[in-house]
């Protein structure tokens, strides 16, 4: 049975938890920066096809501080760049580094600014028996 990626926002004091699925750990990834695209992009969703393509090539000590790592480079490119980065395709994430695409459809203003992501409850699994079989949790400080 093929499992579909997902992704859902919960209440934290303050701040909002995303808890993401996918079947790989790069669809996991990818299904984060759509999530963050999601929170920070206007609601009207413009064309997400329409803007400049960019590659983003990360480096951490391990999934978790790699997660961190994309979702905080994803925010520092759309509040620079002014866009939001729907257009997520991640080509490589093993060993610590992370090879992805990024495209970006600029927008006047961010409708969710997202300051940072915290480490705080942090979790990027394989998990099988979940539906996974990966899980990443990740609490946005916004």
């Amino acid at each position: 049975m093929a499992h579909s990626s997902r992704h859902a926002f919960e209440a934290h004091t303050g701040e909002v938890r995303l808890v993401a699925e996918a079947p790989s750990r790069a669809a996991l990834f990818e299904e984060v920066g759509r999530a963050v695209a999601e929170l920070m992009g206007p609601e009207d969703r413009p064309d997400r096809q329409a803007g400049e393509s960019r590659a983003v090539e990360l480096d951490a000590r391990d999934d978790a501080a790699l997660l961190v790592a994309w979702v905080d480079e994803l925010v520092f490119l759309s509040e620079t760049q002014h866009a939001v980065y729907w257009d997520v395709a991640v080509d490589a994430v093993a060993g610590g580094h992370l090879s992805a695409r990024v495209r970006g459809t600029p927008v006047e203003t961010l409708r969710t600014a997202v300051k940072a992501a915290t480490f705080h409850d942090i979790e990027v699994a394989e998990v099988p028996h979940a539906g996974g079989p990966w899980r990443a949790r990740v609490v946005l400080d916004v």
